[in-house]
């Protein structure tokens, strides 16, 4: 579940162009032995039936917790020299900086 989760936060940053913050709040899911699980009520209906008529075997799972990862990051911005960071709103933390 944790390199799935820092994987689809890099790619909704570097392909989807996602900031940080709306990269790891994003939902979560993966793949498992027994079918697909979600965070519950993260994804809409119409996704949900997509991936059931493509034949997964759908798992929700209730609540924010970190079940699927806890993402905290930090990107450097080479051209500014300024750092950005977000964190899992799933986890305690924070960024901060000066």
């Amino acid at each position: 579940r944790i390199p799935g989760s820092i994987v689809r936060t890099a790619v909704n940053v570097i392909d989807h162009g996602m900031s940080l913050w709306d990269a790891v709040e994003a939902p979560r899911w993966f793949i498992a032995e027994d079918g697909l699980r979600i965070e519950s009520g993260e994804l809409p209906a119409e996704a949900l039936e997509a991936l059931r008529s493509l034949g997964y075997e759908l798992q929700t799972y209730e609540g924010r917790d970190g079940y699927f990862a806890r993402v905290h990051v930090v990107m450097a911005d080479h051209d500014s020299g300024l750092l950005w960071g977000a964190s899992d709103p799933r986890d305690l933390g924070a960024a901060g900086g000066r």
